[in-house]
């Protein structure tokens, strides 16, 4: 097989090639909601420059047992309107937070999920991204190829986050001695894996 059929590959035995993860980019970033999301907590590993999945304290996480500080994250499906694609979203908690503020709010209030677009503005890299959160003024129902590809490609967020604990659960961890206080880089970008 050639290098330039590394989409048949991917097709073939499920790969997502880091396509199916939504990315937020420096500027003005549209999506669409498409269901609730479910919050979980990260770790960063100085020793593999990662973060890696917090399976509780109750089960054994040891960077949780070195008193390691967690990053919360919200995880759910958003249309990406710069490709129109379906895409999973690491969501950092202050834009889950804006969401929040937003659901309640007077003129854009929503009871499950918003019936428009969102425009969410980075600016900044790393740990020093700041991010606002615009709800877009036109209501607009999903198109009946968005709905088809929903359909098709959304898995349910609760087994999707099930599946990151038991990946970091089921390998070896390092010792409690090896995660430090150490945060991650000012202009590390998060990135699945």
């Amino acid at each position: 097989m050639k290098f330039n059929q590394y989409q048949e590959v991917a097709k073939q035995y499920g790969l997502g090639g880091g396509g199916d993860w939504f990315n937020l980019k420096e500027g003005e970033n549209r999506v669409r909601l498409l269901n609730e999301f479910e919050i979980y907590g990260e770790h960063w590993n100085p020793a593999t420059k990662k973060y890696i999945t917090c399976i509780g304290k109750e089960e054994g996480c040891k960077p949780c047992a070195a008193k390691m500080p967690i990053t919360v994250r919200a995880l759910g499906w958003v249309i990406d309107r710069s490709d129109g694609k379906v895409k999973l979203f690491k969501m950092p908690y202050t834009i889950f937070k804006a969401l929040g503020a937003l659901q309640t709010d007077a003129d854009y209030g929503f009871s499950l999920l918003p019936e428009y677009d969102l425009k969410i503005n980075r600016a900044g890299t790393g740990k020093e991204s700041e991010y606002t959160v615009l709800p877009t003024p036109k209501i607009t129902p999903l198109t009946d190829e968005e709905l088809t590809e929903m359909n098709e490609k959304i898995k349910p967020v609760e087994e999707i986050i099930e599946k990151m604990k038991n990946k970091v659960g089921g390998e070896a961890q390092p010792p409690a001695e090896a995660y430090d206080d150490t945060p991650a880089p000012e202009d590390y970008e998060y990135q699945e894996n």
